[in-house]
């Protein structure tokens, strides 16, 4: 709902000279609700047009594009003044659909080939489709919500392939710290494990209590590394990082608000938890198994 983006002001009344403009724009211009504007275009035919407006509300949106580009005015005024003689240049028409881009274009379609307007399915996103069809001077060109939308989605595919690039990444710098860990801690008890076998424990035992051990040791950092990185997700979820600022200049056609916020993905968090867990676990193995293969008097020599 766009009424929800009104940040100051209200919404042009149908018939009158009146205009909402972004918050973005006000602030360059000095204007303020209230304000007259004059906006200088041309009519459907070319013409030169000159347009008397009054300021009447401010609107910020998720979207730079729109704020940047985009004035609303009434549609009798802008037909009025443009001499458009009713024609538009883009309708949005909202579908019944559980999931988006799920809805059935066949009677919007068939419609506008009934009228002998229908000048394809723009495909790929780009132009295109049955062309033959359009017979008048006003073709209608029929596009889903997944076309409209198909730069966001390989945007979004883009971040999920970046995402998951940095935590590969944050992967490597567990195994590496993980091992050289538990690789140090093993071996600087090798005459600890001298110790057992002379008392007559078994390698067996030796060798499933330290993995165990490890594993507990793995699942213990995890869980601290968790509980603080949670406690500063907590602040990113409820409060945000303000980069509006920072964005304030970005030319880019996608959404978004200005504020960083986190989300809790207990998944990886459970994932986590249980990789560091097994690592430790499995690299503990290879020092043990390494110090058993030794003589037990070496093993206690060695301490």
């Amino acid at each position: 709902n766009f009424d929800e983006a009104i940040v100051e002001g209200r919404f042009p009344v149908p018939g009158e000279d009146e205009i909402l403009i972004s918050k973005w724009l006000a602030e360059r211009l000095g204007a303020e609700v209230g304000f007259p504007l004059t906006l200088t275009t041309r009519t459907r035919d070319g013409y030169r047009q000159l347009m008397d407006l009054d300021i009447v509300g401010l609107y910020q949106t998720s979207n730079p594009t729109v704020d940047r580009s985009h004035l609303f005015l009434p549609l009798e005024t802008a037909d009025e003044d443009l001499e458009m003689r009713g024609a538009v240049t883009t309708i949005h028409l909202r579908l019944p659909e559980q999931v988006p881009g799920t809805a059935d274009l066949g009677p919007v379609e068939q419609l506008l080939r009934e009228t002998g307007r229908f000048a394809g399915l723009r495909e790929n996103g780009n132009g295109g489709g049955d062309q033959d069809a359009a017979t008048t001077e006003d073709p209608v060109t029929l596009l889903s919500f997944g076309q409209m939308t198909q730069e966001f989605a390989e945007f979004m595919e883009l971040e999920h392939a970046g995402s998951d690039l940095i935590l590969f990444l944050l992967a490597i710098i567990a195994v590496v710290g993980i091992s050289n860990t538990m690789l140090m801690a093993v071996l600087e008890r090798e005459h600890e494990i001298g110790m057992m076998r002379a008392m007559g424990v078994h390698k067996r035992e030796i060798t499933r209590l330290f993995s165990y051990e490890a594993a507990v040791i793995g699942l213990i950092g995890a869980l601290g590394g968790i509980v603080l990185a949670s406690i500063v997700n907590w602040f990113l979820v409820t409060n945000g990082v303000n980069f509006g600022q920072f964005l304030e200049g970005t030319e880019m056609d996608l959404r978004f608000d200005g504020i960083l916020y986190g989300v809790w993905n207990y998944g990886t968090m459970v994932t986590a938890a249980i990789f560091a867990a097994v690592l430790a676990g499995v690299v503990a193995l290879i020092p043990t198994r390494r110090i058993l293969r030794r003589k037990v008097a070496d093993s206690l020599r060695h301490g």
